[in-house]
């Protein structure tokens, strides 16, 4: 289940979803975690996602400005 919408707040089209999907999958990066890595992101500049965790990590957020 999506709730995804346009601006106006029309819902964003199946074919829509399924392109974006397409791209995501075309250009995304994974990589296997070692003990001690540390992932630094913007979140006004990427996509994230992650698949589930094999062990739990520790996670630590820091929040900067508010946009």
């Amino acid at each position: 289940m999506r709730n995804v919408y346009y601006g106006d707040e029309t819902p964003i089209e199946d074919s829509v979803i399924a392109e974006i999907n397409e791209v995501y999958q075309q250009t995304k990066i994974s990589f296997y975690w070692q003990q001690g890595d540390i992932l630094m992101l913007d979140n006004m500049l990427v996509a994230h996602g992650r698949y589930p965790y094999l062990v739990k990590p520790k996670i630590v957020v820091t929040i900067r400005e508010m946009m």
